[in-house]
């Protein structure tokens, strides 16, 4: 243990936090006590059954870094009913806390349970708090938790404090349940909106040919719409103007640090991009990297992201972007948004081929033959108009869980005491 975390031990005697419940504010301090002293931990030895069991309802499994659905029809053996449990994983100490029966598959997990009386849930935000020096440990133990000290009130004002945060808790996860319905309801609605274009005979991979002979008109048309035939079928390329993007040399400082957002994949996670963590200057335009203005659509066409999901994007403001994202700038007769909408919408028809080092690849021939369903520019903008409205509301949703998670960190700053961290 570091002399960092050595401190912060000793410092750690009778603390008193900024906030307490009114019948708890003449108590004594909080008192530090090591986690080995509040914590049993089991090594799991109980497997789960084969991927092909994994379903949407049933027994919930946890493994290093993810979580899955058991299904009722699976084994029923190894699962673990008497929670609540902290789940912790010696590779990334990652943690969840659990108050549900289920199963593990991950030799990096391990069980933690309550010694004696105290609020797990407490126990639980408190080592969440703890920060280890990546730079010093590519890999973690619980060992390495154990002789840490968190302080701790008495049993009853931890279970005022875990009350209040497990309601907060509750809050969060019912409008994260409605932010995902609102997804649900907008990919289900895109399935109903845009008709079910074939596939370009030329495109290799993943659903190639799957859908020929689609219907040339969605299944649900807005009214005013209804009695204006079929749509028109283009390829890609005939829509929209491509350009691939590029590094400038980061051995240049003067490419660097600049005010233009510099677009990769790890910019690309929502259907909107307005910034990127790393930027350039207006000299790296033409020196490496290309611009892509306001409004171009942006397709990560290489990157181990794409074996989960194809980023499509639309760019808010001018961007630079690198060599594994391609920029489309829709021609008059599309809208821009409408375009957007069906390329998601398409993901399925997208073939994603393997470079061979871990890493997806989407040919360029393979996008510009992509048959796009084009009705009028009047009807483009209706569909366009309805599935922003939905945008907007689902952006919405995630800046209000944003803001209760902000609210528990802000609250938790005040009910726990300071230090707020352990540092080792």
């Amino acid at each position: 243990m570091s002399n960092e975390a050595e401190t912060v031990k000793k410092s750690q005697r009778a603390l008193t936090p900024k906030l307490r419940f009114p019948e708890f504010r003449k108590e004594p301090g909080w008192k530090p006590r090591s986690l080995s002293a509040l914590l049993d931990y089991e090594q799991p030895s109980k497997y789960i059954v084969e991927d092909s069991n994994y379903q949407d309802t049933g027994t919930p499994v946890l493994t290093a870094n993810k979580s899955f659905v058991l299904g009722h029809t699976a084994e029923t053996t190894g699962i673990f009913e008497d929670v609540p449990v902290i789940i912790f994983d010696d590779f990334t100490t990652d943690k969840k806390y659990v108050d549900f029966p289920f199963k593990v598959k991950s030799s990096a997990i391990k069980i933690l349970l309550s010694r004696g009386n105290d609020e797990l849930k407490l126990i639980y935000e408190l080592m969440s708090r703890i920060r280890f020096d990546s730079t010093q440990h590519k890999r973690y133990y619980i060992s390495q938790y154990q002789d840490l000290e968190i302080a701790l009130p008495s049993p009853p004002e931890q279970q005022k404090i875990a009350e209040c945060l497990s309601s907060l808790d509750g809050l969060i996860a019912a409008e994260g349940r409605m932010l995902e319905a609102l997804k649900a309801h907008k990919k289900g609605l895109m399935q109903q909106l845009f008709p079910g274009t074939p596939t370009s005979p030329s495109a290799g991979g993943i659903g190639a040919g799957a859908d020929a002979g689609a219907p040339r008109q969605p299944r649900l048309r807005f009214p005013e719409f209804r009695d204006k035939g079929e749509w028109e079928e283009k390829p890609l390329g005939e829509l929209v103007i491509f350009a691939s993007g590029g590094t400038p040399s980061k051995t240049d400082p003067k490419f660097w640090d600049g005010d233009i957002p510099w677009i990769s994949a790890s910019a690309m996670h929502d259907t909107a991009v307005y910034d990127s963590e790393l930027r350039v200057t207006q000299e790296a335009i033409g020196n490496g990297t290309r611009l892509a203005e306001k409004g171009s659509i942006l397709i990560l066409v290489r990157g181990s992201m794409l074996f989960k999901r194809v980023p499509i994007c639309i760019a808010k403001r001018d961007v630079a972007f690198n060599q594994d994202v391609k920029s489309i700038r829709p021609k008059r007769s599309v809208v821009t948004r409408y375009l957007l909408n069906h390329l998601i919408a398409s993901e399925s028809r997208i073939a994603i081929n393997s470079t061979g080092i871990g890493a997806g690849k989407i040919d360029t021939e393979h996008l510009k033959s992509l048959i796009i369903g084009i009705p009028s520019s009047p009807e483009q903008q209706r569909i366009a108009d309805c599935l922003t409205t939905l945008d907007t509301r689902i952006a919405a949703q995630a800046v209000k869980i944003n803001a209760l998670k902000q609210h528990k960190r802000g609250l938790m700053q005040q009910l726990f005491p300071a230090p707020e961290e352990v540092n080792a």
